[in-house]
């Protein structure tokens, strides 16, 4: 999948408007081949990727299942942060990100009767039926 033009030019904005700072208080060494090199994989890895693969797979799934699954993110994060980097969260924090977790699958799922009805109004079909008994109703 290609990078988002957008997000993209705003990287190399940010590079930009940041490299003065971080050249007077990291000196001349962050002109360094070697660190703009890993300088550029960190920033298309952090930011340009993962926006351009959450775009594709939200034009590819239904928006509930990418709002559960966008709702996981804090739990990878942690896993990742324990099995990798050997961090420990407290159990107030795992509460917290559960509670995050919980409460989409609940708006997701629970509410999902309301937005079918409303999509079925936008329809054609349905729209003119809708109108039609509309006037009756309200005499």
């Amino acid at each position: 999948m290609a990078p988002s033009g957008g997000q993209a030019l705003a990287v190399v904005w940010v590079a930009v408007l940041t490299a003065p700072y971080g050249i007077t208080q990291g000196g001349t060494a962050l002109l360094d081949p070697g660190v703009l090199g890993v300088s550029a994989l960190v920033a298309v890895a952090s930011s340009v990727l993962p926006y351009s693969l959450n775009l594709g797979a939200l034009r590819r799934m239904p928006p509930r299942v990418f709002g559960v699954l966008t709702s996981l993110e804090p739990v990878a994060g942690a896993v990742f942060g324990l099995v990798i980097l050997g961090q420990r969260l407290a159990w107030a924090q795992w509460l917290g990100i559960a509670a995050v977790a919980l409460a989409s699958v609940a708006a997701t799922f629970l509410g999902a009767g309301q937005r079918k009805a409303s999509r079925v109004r936008a329809t054609g079909k349905a729209a003119q039926q809708e109108q039609a008994v509309l006037p009756a109703e309200s005499r």
